[in-house]
């Protein structure tokens, strides 16, 4: 079962990396309830540079919210204004064989303002798991 199943992840991993897609798993064992009710953002930057914010787009449920720092700001403040509880932020997928690590983000330098949110509203960044071997 081990060997089969490492090969399904295996597999799953070589799809996933020539078709250019982030994956990522929710822990079952964390409340299954919190992943279709935690409003979803995401980012997405240029392949070759995940911390370009001035090309990053930010989304809201799939609809883009803007641009650079913009949308980066609109983000911000549609999360201040729903005031979730809970949310995720997951990022786009960009080349980490050019040397930038697993947890890069446009956002970087401004982590600060995101923080501060957080502590703000009182609310919690969910943080689903990549994919192992990602």
């Amino acid at each position: 079962m081990q060997k089969e199943l490492a090969g399904n992840w295996e597999w799953l991993a070589r799809y996933c990396a020539s078709n250019n897609v982030a994956v990522y798993f929710f822990n079952s064992k964390e409340s299954e309830s919190k992943l279709f009710v935690a409003p979803v953002y995401h980012w997405v930057a240029p392949f070759n540079n995940p911390r370009e914010l001035t090309n990053a787009s930010f989304f809201q449920e799939g609809t883009l919210l803007g641009v650079g720092t913009d949308g980066y700001s609109k983000m911000l403040q549609e999360i201040e204004r729903t005031r979730p509880r809970e949310f995720f932020l997951l990022g786009g997928l960009y080349d980490i064989n050019s040397g930038f690590g697993t947890a890069e983000s446009p956002f970087e330098d401004q982590q600060d303002r995101l923080q501060s949110l957080l502590r703000k509203i009182d609310a919690k960044l969910l943080s689903p798991s990549r994919l192992p071997g990602f």
